[in-house]
């Protein structure tokens, strides 16, 4: 009984956004949603940005502020990704004082491109890949943006057509994983 109501507290204090984030070593990191501003909207391409960027942080040891205290503080520096501008200096640092963040991340999928060509033997589905980047050290006052690409060529010879998913999402993973290598230098 006792347990079911911990659990109860806890959840509701996370879903008020009240819950702030755990502590580590490596400090704490506000995730502004990620916005596309390519045409790829098909849900694989959510679901592997959540896993690669929106995850990674915990993933990582990060302690996370939560997805309620970011949108408030979002909303209280006024920046809405709907307008799909990364946020400039002055609103990465009002997110970061306003939710006590160490760092505050903001990405934007730039540009996802598939192609396909065919010969008489082979099938290839090329995709490139563009992430844009504004990584604020709260510490040091400092906004370092930066871009990560990635080209994935997926290559079938005699039998069988590629698809144009394992392209796209192979793409984004390399270039993700780009971005965090970037990041983690920038600690």
């Amino acid at each position: 009984m006792m347990k079911k109501f911990v659990m109860l507290v806890m959840l509701m204090l996370a879903l008020s956004g009240v819950a702030g984030a755990a502590a580590s070593d490596k400090g704490t990191v506000a995730v502004i949603p990620y916005f596309n501003s390519t045409e790829e909207t098909k849900s694989y391409i959510g679901e592997t940005v959540d896993e690669g960027y929106t995850n990674y942080f915990v993933k990582a040891g990060f302690g996370v502020v939560s997805q309620g205290a970011v949108k408030s503080a979002m909303l209280k520096a006024g920046y809405d990704t709907a307008d799909q501008m990364l946020p400039e200096k002055e609103v990465m640092a009002k997110i970061a004082q306003e939710t006590g963040a160490d760092y505050v991340v903001a990405m934007e999928l730039a540009g996802l491109q598939s192609t396909r060509h065919e010969a008489y033997f082979s099938t290839k589905v090329t995709t490139r890949c563009k992430l844009k980047y504004h990584f604020y050290n709260s510490k040091e006052n400092k906004l370092i943006p930066f871009q990560t690409t990635a080209t994935n060529n997926n290559k079938a010879v005699m039998i069988g057509m590629r698809s144009y998913k394992s392209s796209m999402i192979a793409a984004l993973r390399e270039a993700m994983d780009k971005g965090q290598d970037k990041i983690a230098e920038l600690l």
